[in-house]
C-alpha cells in the first residue's frame, strides 16, 4: 500500500481503501477513491466514512469543516447513460428536498 493510501475499517458493511488524490487549488477542490470510486468535492468537506454502496453508487459521510455540519455525499455511477435511471436519481432527490431531509 502506497503512502497515500489509508486503510478504512469496515463501517456499515463496506471494507474500502481510501487514496487521497492531490487537490486542485484551481477549483478549491480536492479529490479520493473510496470503494473504486473517485470523488472529487469541495475543500471544505472532510471525508469521515464509508457509508454504503449499491446499484447506483457509493456513499460517504463528510463535514463541512466550515460549518462542522456533517453530510452524506453520495457518488451516482453513469447518472446520465439512461434515461430511467436518471429519472429515478431526480426523483430521489426531489424526495430529500420535499420532506426537508437532514442529508
Amino acid at each position: 500500500m502506497s503512502s497515500s493510501t489509508a486503510s478504512i475499517e469496515e463501517a456499515a458493511g463496506v471494507a474500502a481503501a481510501v487514496a487521497v488524490g492531490k487537490d486542485d487549488a484551481r477549483l478549491g477542490t480536492h479529490s479520493f477513491v473510496v470503494s473504486g470510486t473517485t470523488f472529487q468535492v469541495d475543500t471544505k468537506y472532510k471525508f469521515i466514512k464509508p457509508i454504503g454502496h449499491g446499484a447506483y453508487g457509493v456513499v460517504i459521510s463528510a463535514q463541512n469543516t466550515e460549518t462542522g455540519d456533517k453530510v452524506a455525499i453520495k457518488k451516482v455511477s453513469k447518472a446520465f447513460e439512461d434515461l430511467i435511471d436518471a429519472k429515478r436519481i431526480l426523483r430521489e432527490i426531489k424526495l430529500l428536498q420535499h420532506f426537508d431531509h437532514e442529508n
